[in-house]
């Protein structure tokens, strides 16, 4: 079975000054809620260059990166985490005042017996994921 993750989520991106990843990284944590109730939460991190007006990178720019979505409506699992390795495509921007968006790619597999496929896309479409 292959399931499509579609969902609109609002969300709010927030620092951690108290203590960088290591140099030259800036933590960041993301929650959102999507459709039919499905909540996204995570944390990545990206280099301090990142964090200025305007800034576009199309993935592969992270030091970390994970994100879990609870409360998925349809067939079991209702939970799926994704790791840095499954959705490292993920694109970063900052808006003209440097308010960072993460927009999630990428896709986890359950694998066999069932074959419960989670597959992230994202673009300006409606019902499309941007945290």
């Amino acid at each position: 079975m292959n399931v499509k993750i579609r969902m609109a989520i609002l969300a709010s991106v927030g620092f951690l000054f108290a203590s960088p990843a290591h140099a030259g990284y800036v933590l960041l944590t993301f929650t959102g809620t999507g459709g039919n109730g499905s909540v996204a939460w995570g944390k990545f991190t990206v280099g301090d260059t990142a964090l200025v007006p305007n800034y576009y990178a199309p993935g592969n720019i992270y030091g970390s990166l994970s994100m879990t979505i609870s409360n998925i409506p349809g067939p079991r699992p209702s939970v799926v985490s994704f790791t840095l390795e499954q959705i490292n495509s993920s694109s970063f921007t900052t808006d003209s005042n440097g308010v960072p968006t993460i927009q999630p790619l990428g896709g986890h597999s359950f694998g066999p017996p069932d074959q419960f496929n989670y597959a992230l896309g994202g673009g300006p479409q409606p019902k499309r994921a941007g945290l």
